[in-house]
This record gives structure tokens, sequence and C-alpha cells, in this order.
């Protein structure tokens, strides 16, 4: 018995839940392989709406989708840059260097999306939030969530 209430009380600690007349919305940390970020879903409670955007803590915690670089590989492992083979009589010539480059991961906004009655979309913001107040721009109009 004591291992239910603790479960349960556990997992009311790690998720947020509100509702109110048009959304309900949830939350949660998730961990990515660009570290921990806040996860938030959206229901609707409409028969329909479309969602435009959500702002987090009125637009300081950004959402948005990672998009990673397209990574090109050689198509045998003897080929080798122009550039290098260029340079192979140049005694000064240093080859760059491969481990100053960033991630190169872009994050994009998220498109306006389309819902009906229990439909549900996600969010994800680009660091880990402690989310205070979620805005929810719509078809249906604006809607503030706030936690207590």
């Amino acid at each position: 018995m004591k291992q239910i209430v603790l479960t349960t009380a556990l997992s009311v600690l790690l998720a947020f839940n509100a509702s109110a007349e048009g959304y309900k919305v949830e939350y949660k940390d998730i961990n990515t392989q660009w570290g921990t970020k806040t996860k938030i879903f959206v229901t609707s409670l409409f028969d329909f709406t479309t969602i435009y955007k959500i702002e987090v803590n009125r637009g300081n915690c950004e959402v948005a989708w990672p998009e990673m670089p397209k990574v090109t590989v050689n198509k045998n492992k003897y080929s080798q840059s122009d550039e290098l083979l260029k340079n192979l009589s140049n005694p000064d010539y240093k080859k760059p260097s491969s481990s100053n480059t960033t991630s190169g991961v872009v994050w994009n906004p998220y498109p306006s999306v389309d819902l009906e009655y229990g439909d549900s979309t996600g969010y994800v913001t680009t660091t880990r939030c402690r989310v205070l107040e979620i805005d929810i721009y719509s078809s249906e109009g604006e809607y503030r969530y706030t936690t207590d």
C-alpha cells in the first residue's frame, strides 16, 4: 500500500496537469540527445480548433523542434577532399580540424496544427524550463494557463 501511495505522489510531482474551458495542458521534463528539455502536451476540448502557437513563461522559454544537419558519407574510404589533394606537396598545409564544429542543430518554430475534440499535440522547449505560465494562441482565441 505504501508503494502505491509513493508512486502516485511521485507521478504528481513529475508531471503537471491543467484544464480549463478550451484545452487540457500537461507538461513534463524529458531526456533528449540535446539534454533535458520540457515537453508540453495540449489536448483540444473544442470540436475543431487550430493552434497557431504557444508561449511558455511569456516567451522566455523558447518552443521549437530540432532539425539535424544531413550527414554526407564518402562512397569509399580512399576518397579525399579536393583541397587536401591539391595541397599534398605544400609543407605548410594544415588539414582543417573537425573538432571545432558545432553540433549543427537548427531549432525551428512549430507550424500551426488542426485539432478535433480529444486530439493532442506536443511541443518541446529548447531548454529545461520551470513552467509558470503557458499561453495558447488559437482560432478560438487566447488561453492562459498558470501553475499554482
